[in-house]
């Protein structure tokens, strides 16, 4: 199952900042979850980078990647297994940042 990607859903969703999810699949150094707000690279643009929490912890999303199935990239021995339900924070200072550049780069 792909991921959802909420960013896309209208020009409004561009601009939430947190969301909530479930893991469906865990690597070792990542996970997907079935919906996300989290940017992958590609299109010529950066990854988001934030944060992931659950009721045991938090991570930091380092890296962002994927088209189907979106993979957030949070370091070895997350803890996290699929079926966890988690809260996601994009770091909108960065986000806002990069749909400033985008939009100079068209501009241009």
């Amino acid at each position: 199952m792909a991921t959802d990607k909420l960013y896309m859903e209208s020009i409004d969703s561009c601009y939430l900042k947190e969301f909530e999810a479930t893991v469906t699949t865990v690597d070792e150094n990542s996970v997907t979850l079935d919906r996300t707000l989290f940017y992958p690279l590609g299109g010529g643009q950066n990854w988001d980078t934030g944060t992931i929490s659950w009721d045991s912890g938090k991570l930091n999303v380092t890296e962002v990647r994927g088209r189907s199935d979106v993979q957030h990239f949070v370091g070895e021995d997350h803890g996290l297994s699929p079926g966890d339900e988690i809260s996601g924070e994009i770091d909108w200072d960065r986000r806002h940042a990069h749909m400033r550049m985008h939009t100079a780069e068209h501009l241009v």
